[in-house]
């Protein structure tokens, strides 16, 4: 008995290591014909890590893939911090037209929001967002951390999500929009603001 136990302790182990890096691997969404939502929270199929020594290439390559932990709230809050953030998950449109969705992130005061679209071959395509990025060069023109996503039909598409702040808060919402829901949104926003600082006005 004490002879296998080494052996079978490791096999254990890597067991445990492989299946927690696929469940990361994989987690998605699934969008079908008939499942097509005008939003929805992406937080149970997205697992995040902080670490301030990985680069993208390590999170892609699956290198810390067993340190990952699953996004368990709608808008997870991290606390005050100058730390660096991750977040993976996955995207498949199983139906046979492209779709078009805009993805909330982070809270528009976090610094840098950079977005990573993962090919198959690990190579990327990077959007840039955030509080310190002029406002002409963010990725979606918008006061929030906004990025379009085009998906593809027939795909199952790859993201990575690195934020980083100076010690503010930092939330981590993921919510997918349409682009009609976005603009329901933006609308309903701007004139909350409008009646906000007119009243402003006429107190002053």
């Amino acid at each position: 008995m004490p002879q296998n136990y080494k052996p079978t302790l490791s096999l254990l182990i890597f067991v445990f290591l492989f299946l927690l890096s696929s469940s990361v691997a994989n987690a998605q969404y699934i969008f079908t014909e008939k499942q097509l939502p005008e939003r929805i929270s992406l937080h149970s199929y997205a697992w995040f890590l902080k670490d301030n020594s990985l680069t993208v290439n390590d999170v892609i390559s699956g290198k810390a893939a067993a340190r990952f932990q699953p996004v368990k709230d709608e808008n997870r809050d991290l606390g005050f911090t100058d730390d660096n953030f991750w977040i993976t998950f996955e995207l498949d449109n199983h139906t046979p037209n492209p779709l078009e969705y805009y993805l909330e992130t982070a809270r528009p005061i976090t610094d840098l929001v950079e977005l990573y679209i993962v090919n198959p071959d690990g190579s990327y395509t990077k959007k840039i967002t955030g509080d310190t990025m002029d406002f002409s060069k963010r990725a979606y023109k918008h006061r929030k951390s906004i990025f379009r996503l085009d998906l593809p039909p027939n795909l199952t598409q790859r993201y990575v999500i690195h934020f980083k702040s100076d010690g503010e808060v930092i939330n981590l919402p993921l919510v997918l929009r349409s682009s009609e829901n976005l603009m329901s949104l933006t609308s309903l926003e701007q004139f909350t603001f409008g009646i906000f600082y007119g009243i402003l006005i006429i107190a002053a």
